[in-house]
């Protein structure tokens, strides 16, 4: 009984920055920002999943997701300026037919 009293139990080893990483790429798809945060989760998932095999393998699968979901993200965030930039160029283009004398 003494022994289950004196037990401690050990934490996982964790792999913040991988986590991280994945976090800021699925925040990416929603809020975007020309790509830069799927970048950002892309090299933060990319750092972590080097230091996973220090880690013994902790957070290799964030990293890898991370990862993919980062380039995800980045295409995505560009898809979505060109297009923005697109819909503003044919905006000014009638705004500037309909104001001509």
């Amino acid at each position: 009984m003494d022994q289950n009293i004196n037990k401690v139990e050990q934490m996982q080893p964790t792999n913040g920055i991988a986590t991280a990483g994945l976090i800021v790429s699925m925040i990416s798809i929603f809020i975007q920002m020309a790509g830069i945060m799927g970048l950002v989760g892309f090299i933060l998932s990319a750092v972590g999943f080097s230091q996973s095999s220090k880690k013994n393998g902790v957070g290799k699968i964030y990293g890898i997701l991370g990862m993919i979901i980062g380039t995800i993200g980045i295409i995505y965030g560009i898809y979505y300026f060109v297009t923005s930039l697109s819909n503003l160029e044919s905006t000014i283009n009638e705004i500037m037919k309909n104001n001509t004398i």
